[in-house]
């Protein structure tokens, strides 16, 4: 399917508009939206429909219509011809009064303008900056709309995933120290370090521990080891390497740890030992801000591989406002001196799980058969109890009420007390926090081992449930689906306590991590999960496999994440992945993999690419819900990782679809979105492992002890390694428009393109969205204009680029077509309520000599 844009012509007249302060009118204060009905008070002026100070205004009129006499088209302002109102002695028939204006019979009189309505019966027939009212095409800042559409909203459609590759990271640049160090064996992080200065500007990386090996072991062996990457999140480049002699395998974790509003990194090195790295803006480096020490200064480690495989985590343990560093029973404080080593370093707190898990006010850290409640005055862990069943990984959920006699348990009522998820040795259960079984152990389906947990609703019954990986499948357990289920609460009627289970290959680490996301915002979680040769999304209520492409792991702990990590406003999955022990497509769960009419394995469980009508299909064709095709080229081409072939055996309709194949190893981490961005929003943060939302603001600033709103407590929340919609409302949408556009020539020539580009609908429009100017006879791109800050809800801006080569005489002029949200091919990057108003048009458009104005 092509997303490439109608480009629609608008061809109109420029006016200028002034407005004064009415007798009465108090006037619109700074940043307000205005217009001539409602102007700006005391010194601010009416500019791009937002009141500012006149200096920030920067526009003289008189000059630019005698010194450069510019061919402008606008669609919306209109002429002041006096400064008193127009009435029946000053309009000539058959001309009738507006405001200060005459109208003439071919206009209407709109809030005080006079404004030509062209026909129209919806949005998609009214072009440039104007809307469908009473059946005519009026412009924005006239009529009950005002500066923006408020019904402007674009929802998901439910199941279906159009995926888009984002960028890529393979390898370094060249010329980097570290040119081998391309296997990515760890989580991926997301975070907005504000590398450009300007917080109102959102622009966050990924990071993640880069290594050196292909070997399946912990991250620092046999001379191998890992160094942190941080890339740029709208394109994957790579902008800092940061460290060196790191465990490979262990993902970091990033907070503020100082206060100065900026986030460091926090990772282990090769001898265990805890590390921190902070930006210096004055040289563009990073540098290492502290090594983890104890109260005499000399540096702590543990030996090699001594953390095995682990991650760390931050908190404030003891509510004095800054974060305290856990590497599993171990605290470091900001500073890097150690508070506490008492704990040591046992497996079951490999990934430590922070939390104040029942509201006394002190934060509690589970590991399974153990829990322990820091005490700050002490600064050391107290023993709560030890009697637990032993397991490897925890997630927290609110489940019900439980208490600490069985008697007054209730699974339909939240008490805002956590409970534990366990899972370790081919088990998983759910303790209370007195340590009593509640639900399980449950066996895992097929397989052994069993990953990190996750928590949260995936069934949308308003009830946690939970889900962890094993070395054959990918499980979620719901303690609903026992006895006598009900359809309401346990969608599948299975009574073993599980809601569902899909096989899968991890025949290395049987213990894999995954995470959550709810993708089309409906209240039922999508589980994210890459084995080792396929990452998979898949519906939180039945396990469908949603989405599905080929990746390669020997699988250690890791996980793929869901972030903003390009400041959209849109989701985006972020998928580690590494060349480490030849894997390859071997069976899952005893299952094999077909072979695709190319000889490529396909994914034995996904039925292929999903689509709700024939505009979601590039062949055109939709069919009882799948995408039909009759080629490879209509699943992507080659290199999609989709491929056209026979479908899997009971999937409905008829004809072949696009399914999943693999292509073969490859390193490093994939960003992926959906095609237009439909995904809802996300939060621009992923900061450490146990990530769990509420433990970090998206400025990487870790909530004070006595003011950290634990998960759980939060109604929209209670779930655990999941992100969610960030500030941005889910369904909501921008809607580019084209108010003006100009051009004037410069001395050199060259032809400078003007544009005023308008955001009408309901959700901010990113910083770096590209303006096209194309040839309007021929479509070639001219050059490009960038959003330099992001356009809020009812905000226009002015935007400019050189063309190099315009036109040198009338007779050769040419019409420019300006294009909001259109890449050199034409190409948007945004999803919108409206795509058909995105344009306008420059007639005659030349520079006839140098140092002569046009």
């Amino acid at each position: 399917m092509s997303f490439r844009r109608w480009i629609l012509t608008l061809s109109v007249v420029w006016a200028v508009a002034a407005c004064t302060v009415g007798d009465g009118w108090p006037g619109r204060s700074q940043g307000e939206p205005c217009d001539r009905i409602h102007p700006c008070s005391g010194d601010l002026v009416c500019r791009n429909d937002l009141c500012v100070p006149l200096h920030d205004a920067a526009v003289d009129v008189e000059d630019d219509l005698d010194d450069t006499q510019d061919a402008v088209t606008d669609v919306t302002d209109v002429v002041d011809v006096t400064d008193a109102d127009a009435d029946a002695d000053t309009c000539q028939a058959p001309d009738t009064p507006c405001g200060t204006d005459c109208c003439s019979p071919a206009e209407i009189c709109m809030d005080e303008q006079c404004v030509t309505g062209v026909p129209c019966e919806s949005d998609g027939q009214c072009a440039g900056d104007t809307y469908c009212w009473n059946n005519l095409c009026v412009p924005y800042g006239t009529g009950p709309r005002g500066h923006f559409n408020p019904q402007c909203g674009e929802y998901p459609q439910s199941g279906i995933f159009s995926p888009f590759l984002h960028c890529t990271w393979s390898a370094p640049p060249a010329g980097d120290p570290y040119p081998a160090h391309v296997n990515v064996l760890s989580t991926p992080l997301v975070a907005d370090f504000d590398f450009d200065g300007n917080p109102a500007v959102v622009q966050p990386s990924i990071v993640f521990l880069s290594y050196s090996g292909t070997d399946g072991s912990s991250g620092y062996y046999n001379g191998n080891y890992g160094v942190i990457r941080v890339l740029d999140g709208r394109d994957c480049t790579q902008l800092y390497t940061v460290g060196t002699q790191l465990n490979g395998c262990n993902t970091p974790a990033i907070a503020d740890l100082d206060g100065d509003g900026r986030p460091e990194i926090v990772a282990h090195n090769g001898l265990g030992g805890v590390e921190a790295f902070r930006y210096d803006d004055l040289t563009d480096t990073w540098g290492q801000l502290w090594h983890g020490h104890n109260a005499g200064g000399t540096n702590l480690t543990y030996g090699a591989q001594s953390t095995g495989w682990s991650g760390v985590a931050v908190h404030d343990l003891n509510d004095d406002g800054l974060p305290e560093i856990l590497s599993f029973g171990l605290v470091y404080d900001h500073t890097g001196l150690q508070l506490t080593g008492a704990l040591g370093m046992p497996g079951y707190f490999s990934y430590p799980a922070a939390a104040d898990l029942d509201r006394d006010g002190r934060v509690d850290l589970a590991g399974g058969s153990v829990l322990y409640s820091f005490n700050p005055s002490t600064s050391a862990w107290d023993l709560v109890w030890n009697t637990g069943p032993a397991g490897l990984y925890v997630a927290y959920g609110d489940f019900g009420t439980f208490p600490q006699d069985p008697g007054g348990d209730d699974r339909r009522v939240r008490d805002g007390i956590a409970e534990i998820v366990v899972v370790g040795s081919g088990l998983t259960q759910v303790i209370n926090v007195f340590g009593r079984t509640l639900y399980g152990p449950y066996n895992f389906p097929a397989g052994t081992g069993g990953g990190p947990p996750t928590a949260g609703d995936f069934d949308g019954d308003g009830r946690v449930e939970f889900s962890a990986a094993s070395s054959d499948s990918i499980s979620v357990f719901d303690p609903d689906c026992l006895g006598i289920p009900e359809v309401a609460t346990c969608v599948t009627l299975r009574t073993d306590g599980i809601l569902w289970h899909q096989v899968s290959q991890d025949h290395s680490s049987n213990r894999t991590g995954s995470s959550l996301f709810d993708f089309e915002g409906d209240g039922r979680v999508e589980v994210v999960y890459a084995d080792e040769v396929f990452t998979r999304v898949y519906d939180g209520r039945t396990g469908e496999v949603l989405f599905s492409q080929w990746h390669s792991s020997c699988t250690w702990n890791e996980n793929p994440i869901v972030a903003d990590v390009d400041g959209d406003y849109n989701a985006e999955l972020v998928v580690p992945s590494n060349l480490n022990c030849t894997i390859t497509p071997t069976t899952a769960g005893g299952i094999g993999y077909p072979l695709s009419h190319n000889g490529t394995r396909m994914d034995p469980i996904f039925k292929g690419l999903r689509c709700e009508t024939h505009l979601d299909c590039a062949s055109g064709s939709c069919d009882t819900g799948f995408c039909r095709c009759a080629d490879d080229a209509q699943c992507g081409g080659g290199g999609s990782g989709y491929v056209c072939d026979v479908p899997v055996a009971g999937t409905p309709g008829t004809g072949n679809v696009c399914r999943s194949d693999w292509l073969g190893a490859y390193p490093g981490v994939r960003v992926y979105r959906d095609s237009l961005d439909r995904w809802v929003p996300s939060r621009t943060i992923w900061n450490q492992h146990t990530y769990s939302v509420s433990n970090v603001s998206e400025a990487g600033i870790v909530p004070r002890t006595a003011q950290w709103v634990q998960n759980w407590m939060d109604a929209t929340l209670n779930n655990f390694r999941q992100n969610v919609q960030g500030s941005v409302a889910v369904g909501t949408s921008p809607d580019l428009t084209v108010r003006a556009a100009s051009f004037s020539c410069l001395i050199t020539t060259f032809a400078e393109l003007q544009a005023t580009v308008c955001n009408r609908g309901t959700q901010p429009v990113p910083t770096g969205l590209p303006v096209g100017f194309f040839h309007g006879q021929t479509g070639e791109w001219l050059c490009e204009a960038t959003l330099q800050s992001p356009l809020v809800t009812g905000q226009c801006v002015d935007l400019t680029c050189e063309w190099t080569s315009p036109p040198r005489s009338l007779a050769t002029s040419v019409t420019v077509t300006v294009q909001a949200d259109a890449d050199a091919s034409g190409n948007p990057q945004l999803g919108e309520c409206n795509e058909l108003n995105n344009t306008a048009t420059v007639p005659g458009v030349y520079c006839e000599v140098i140092g002569k104005l046009r």
